[in-house]
């Protein structure tokens, strides 16, 4: 192994399985003349993905990156499919939140178990800002008051409508805009008077998963920050939290330089996902229908 490769192997302890090579997706690890060999290339090769210390029964193969102590033997423990298919089903949006705060340790937890989302390359890019206390509060109002502006300013006639939403959201959203103008000057008009949270719900946290820009879309960045969302939300139903998603705020994100500094999102990050967090204020009883899936099956 050269020295700036990310992968060792400790010759000592190696028994020349091939576990590793064989699950090393990359071809970083190699077998040559019965033993294991690391490539040359490993720096840039190698997606430190980490089977190769998953499979290996020695404890032989090391990656610097990563913190060992976080390396243990995997639980024997199985959730049935049933249990597993009836957990998903119970986690759903949350629109009705207590306003009791969530500690720094719960959201330490929660973010945690998120990285361990799949990534494409194991590029692992999402990264998080957090809001809670006050600063909630002050982000919320500027998107009223923005909203508010932007919505009563517009004219009645549609096609007059569109061009100017033009200038403010994406192309492809622009038709979802105009059926949602009308109740959303009598939401905002209401909000700006103290009236129901209908952009955060109430929410005492905010997590924004932002990606560094030189990621774009060709390197499947929706994907990857979406799965990362996933995770969180999942862990936050087992925390006894609600999350829910906050398109609003990611479109306030996108047009408002205001909404941007509040957040203090990185200079050279992109919000990719948002969401509220909170304790539920509400109580469901029952699991709840959703359509059958469509399913193409090409054999």
């Amino acid at each position: 192994m050269s020295e700036t490769s990310p992968v060792s192997i400790d010759q000592d302890k190696c028994i020349q399985c091939m576990e590793c090579v064989r699950t090393c997706p990359t071809a970083t690890l190699y077998e040559k003349n019965g033993s294991i060999l690391v490539s040359k290339l490993a720096k840039t090769q190698c997606i430190r993905c980490a089977h190769c210390m998953g499979v290996c029964p020695e404890d032989a193969v090391t990656i610097a990156r990563y913190d060992i102590s976080e390396k243990i033997p995997i639980p024997k423990f199985k959730i049935d499919p049933e249990t597993l298919m009836n957990f998903m089903r119970s986690r759903r949006s949350t629109r009705l939140f207590k306003p009791d705060p969530i500690s720094k340790s719960e959201l330490e937890r929660l973010i945690d178990a998120a990285r361990y989302a799949p990534s494409g390359h194991n590029d692992q890019p999402s990264e998080f800002t957090v809001i809670t206390g006050e600063k909630v509060k002050e982000i919320r109002n500027a998107i009223v008051k923005e909203i508010s502006m932007i919505v009563n300013s517009l004219p009645e006639d549609p096609e007059k409508m569109v061009k100017i939403l033009e200038n403010f959201v994406p192309a492809n959203m622009v038709n979802a805009m105009l059926s949602t103008i009308d109740p959303m000057k009598r939401i905002f008009a209401e909000m700006e008077k103290g009236g129901k949270d209908v952009l955060f719900w109430g929410a005492p946290a905010l997590i924004i998963i932002t990606a560094n820009k030189k990621y774009t879309v060709n390197t499947m960045i929706i994907e990857n920050t979406t799965l990362t969302a996933a995770y969180l939300m999942l862990m936050a139903e087992a925390m006894g939290l609600g999350t829910v998603s906050l398109g609003m705020l990611m479109f306030a994100i996108y047009y408002s330089r205001k909404v941007r500094k509040l957040i203090g999102i990185p200079k050279d990050h992109k919000a990719r996902y948002c969401l509220a967090l909170g304790r539920k204020d509400t109580n469901f009883k029952y699991l709840v229908p959703r359509n059958k899936p469509k399913i193409n099956f090409v054999e």
